[in-house]
């Protein structure tokens, strides 16, 4: 499954860069307050700051898109909202200003 967000590397006056990764799973970081997307692009991680009950409803709505996703061929989950941070693998940083990240999942219009 295809997945498309906006990224951006944490540098001052940074432009967020689209980018579309083949979903692989997700998992929730308590201690940095993080969900980390796992892709195809094992040289980075991608990190969405959230805290824990925000996450819970965040994947409830990501694997309920992708299953509806699935059913309609050519079309992408798409994260929209705050830039998705991408780091380096396993350069894992806590979620400073974490109530500043807002994210919702949709479908995406754009074939695939």
């Amino acid at each position: 499954m295809l997945i498309r967000f906006k990224t951006v590397n944490g540098k001052p006056g940074e432009e967020p860069v689209s980018e579309i990764c083949t979903f692989e799973g997700i998992r929730y970081e308590q201690e940095a307050e993080i969900a980390i997307l796992s892709t195809e692009h094992r040289a980075h991680d991608y990190l969405l700051p959230m805290r824990k009950a925000v996450y819970e409803k965040f994947v409830d709505t990501l694997y309920n898109t992708i299953s509806r996703a699935m059913k309609n061929p050519g079309l992408m989950v798409e994260i929209r909202g705050s830039s998705v941070l991408r780091v380096k693998h396993g350069s894992l940083t806590r979620g400073l200003g974490i109530d500043q990240y807002k994210y919702e999942v949709l479908f995406s219009a754009i074939k695939d």
